[in-house]
């Protein structure tokens, strides 16, 4: 993250004024759970409404058209956390998902663009190395 400050000439991280845990209850929009999702930075956090069944996921991931991805590698300040935190948005199961940066707004589509993503994702993993 400390390259992607400095090459994107972005300032000092907030000052945070009130501390929140994976779990804490927030009393917006009928109720909103922080999930945390580190990997883009070690404190990233998504949050998920129950009654809406909708998980805001931050940047967890992009939704552009055709085009769904995990941050630029450059801007994530500790990349080996991204697989579990993926595995923790893909359990709660959220019927829809909203994430930070996207083209239209279709909770839905991002949704189905998250499963694509996650299908992708398991077979690079999963792929024989190459010889």
């Amino acid at each position: 993250m400390r390259v992607g400050r400095a090459l994107l000439r972005i300032g000092a991280p907030a000052r945070i004024d009130v501390a929140l845990a994976d779990g804490d209850e927030l009393p917006f929009w009928g109720g909103l759970r922080v999930v945390h999702l580190p990997g883009h930075t070690l404190g990233h956090c998504g949050f998920y409404s129950e009654k809406h069944d909708l998980l805001f996921s931050g940047d967890l991931f992009a939704s552009y058209f055709f085009n769904v991805h995990l941050p630029p590698a450059i801007l994530n300040s500790a990349p080996e956390l991204i697989p579990a935190s993926l595995e923790k948005a893909r359990r709660i199961g959220a019927r829809f998902i909203v994430p930070q940066h996207y083209d239209v707004l279709d909770s839905q589509l991002h949704r189905r663009r998250f499963e694509r993503l996650l299908e992708r994702w398991e077979r690079k993993r999963v792929a024989p190395p190459v010889v």
